[in-house]
């Protein structure tokens, strides 16, 4: 007697949630909206690495420079 009442409880269950979830799914589109909306994408704009690649290599040679000359000390 137990086994069709428990089927019974479960079947309820079920049925409860899955009415519940379909309420949700219809409620969450009617408040979107139907036509999809633009998104507008930031771009950087390009950064000009002459300068910086200009110092870099004035460091580069300075610390060339430098070595050289301590080893020609030696």
């Amino acid at each position: 007697m137990k086994r069709p009442m428990n089927s019974l409880i479960l079947t309820a269950a079920a049925a409860a949630t899955a009415a519940l979830l379909l309420a949700g799914c219809q409620e969450e589109n009617r408040s979107q909206p139907s036509a999809p909306q633009e998104t507008e994408i930031q771009v950087p704009a390009p950064t000009d690495t002459a300068a910086m690649d200009e110092e870099h290599r004035f460091r580069i040679r300075l610390i060339k420079s430098t070595h050289s000359d301590t080893h020609t000390e030696k």
